[in-house]
């Protein structure tokens, strides 16, 4: 009985911490995997006008290095996700396998993109906080 009480509390500290929304996987499985990302922090938001329908998680900064980046910012596009996650600069938490999206966001005359663009076989995304 006290080990179901221990257990009980524990289990209620974990879900007032972060929100875990998904953990859905193997997608974008035809794609390389260029780098892993591991607890980074992002917000949710819409590629970009030429495609309003795409949610992405961007980041401030390059996944792999440490601080903010001023030129370039690394977007990753996670895969099956829940409408939950669907707000506009919702801040999140991801892990997952992050793909080479190949030719098909090449930056191209017209592009502003400031971004680099990827693929992401997520392992989990959670919700940071509520305030967007």
């Amino acid at each position: 009985m006290k080990n179901l009480k221990y257990l009980l509390v524990i289990g209620f500290l974990t879900i007032l911490g972060c929100k875990k929304i998904t953990q859905e996987g193997n997608c974008y499985q035809e794609y390389q995997t260029v780098k892993t990302a591991t607890n980074v922090e992002g917000r949710m938001s819409i590629l970009d006008s030429k495609h309003p329908e795409i949610w992405s998680i961007k980041v401030d900064g390059i996944i792999g290095t440490k601080g903010p980046t001023y030129d370039s910012r690394d977007a990753v596009i996670p895969c099956n996700i829940s409408e939950d996650l669907k707000k506009e600069g919702l801040k999140v938490i991801f892990s997952g396998k992050v793909k080479n999206t190949g030719r098909d966001f090449k930056k191209d005359a017209d592009s502003v993109w400031y971004l680099d663009v990827y693929y992401l076989d997520q392992s989990e995304i959670k919700i940071l906080n509520s305030s967007y």
